[in-house]
């Protein structure tokens, strides 16, 4: 799969703001992405999930969007096929 990711000037929840496998990518899909995968108690904190192989450049882009840091792949469910992702969270550097 190619990921193209292209930044542009932010103007609200339907602006594009990113490019993903030749898909324009709005701040409002990054966002049910990300709420979906994140911590629930804190957006900030660090998190683990299993996602569908075909979903793994759109999960992180919208890690990378709202934590500033790509996820890493730690593994793959036997069962499912589902890719296992981590993140280190939101945090000040």
């Amino acid at each position: 799969m190619t990921v193209l990711m292209e930044r542009k000037e932010l103007q609200g929840e339907d602006q594009t703001v990113a490019i993903v496998n030749g898909h324009d990518v709005s701040i409002a899909t990054l966002r049910r992405v990300f709420n979906r995968i994140r911590d629930k108690e804190d957006w900030k904190a660090p998190w683990v999930a299993a996602v569908p192989a075909e979903t793994v450049e759109l999960v992180s882009e919208a890690v990378t969007f709202f934590h500033s840091s790509r996820p890493e792949q730690i593994g793959i469910e036997r069962i499912t096929g589902r890719i296992i992702l981590a993140g280190n969270g939101y945090g000040a550097w």
